[in-house]
């Protein structure tokens, strides 16, 4: 896997999320995941197999499900994402859901690495007040 590294410029989109916080990192790669609090941002998510993505989504969400996250920030609102309860809401509900999420004390690794899709797809339906 290649992975390609870059300085950040500063005035970038982290650099509000971060002044939150009192990490920043110093490089930004071509797979991006931040973690702060009980909030959880990705970037360039990509894949080479033919729904690889969807399936890798799916366990995200269990894993963060799981592990106690009140918020995924995707950055883009697709009809793809849409199908999963994806919502687009304005900068003001975004910051007073950030504000929720960032003293929460979610952990990304609670849900086992060998989760089998039967369990995965039960943290999701279990979420979504399905039985």
């Amino acid at each position: 896997q290649r992975i390609f590294n870059r300085e950040l410029p500063p005035g970038n989109w982290i650099d509000e999320l971060t002044a939150l916080s009192d990490k920043r990192p110093s490089k930004i790669s071509s797979l991006d995941i931040w973690a702060l609090g009980g909030a959880f941002f990705g970037e360039s998510m990509f894949s080479t197999e033919t729904d690889a993505s969807k399936i890798a989504l799916m366990y995200l969400c269990a894993r963060l499900i799981y592990g106690g996250f009140t918020l995924l920030d995707t950055q883009f609102v697709t009809d793809h994402l849409r199908q999963f309860g994806t919502l687009e809401v304005d900068r003001p509900a975004f910051h007073r859901a950030l504000e929720t999420a960032l003293p929460l004390r979610a952990d990304y690794k609670r849900l086992d690495i060998e989760a089998s899709p039967d369990e995965v797809v039960s943290i999701i339906t279990r979420s979504r007040g399905v039985p």
